[in-house]
């Protein structure tokens, strides 16, 4: 075999490589921008519960002696 061919076959196959590579590593980005999303949202959602939950024990204070106020809400 000439070693041109396997020159020509290699550059393909790092071209090829290359683009596979590139594919992959958008993939993974956004596949990490996606589960940062959806961590944000739950810490977001955990914080406004949480916040309720507060204003109800302010507002009315015999909720305190009861955990069952997370479950009233």
């Amino acid at each position: 075999m000439d070693y041109r061919v396997v020159l020509f076959a290699l550059g393909v196959g790092m071209f090829v490589a290359s683009l596979l590579f590139k594919v992959f590593a958008l993939a993974l980005a956004g596949g990490a921008f996606m589960v940062a999303a959806i961590v944000r949202g739950w810490v977001r959602k955990q914080r406004a519960l949480r916040a309720k939950v507060r204003d109800a024990r302010r507002s009315n204070p015999e909720l305190h002696r009861s955990r069952r106020s997370y479950y009233l809400m």
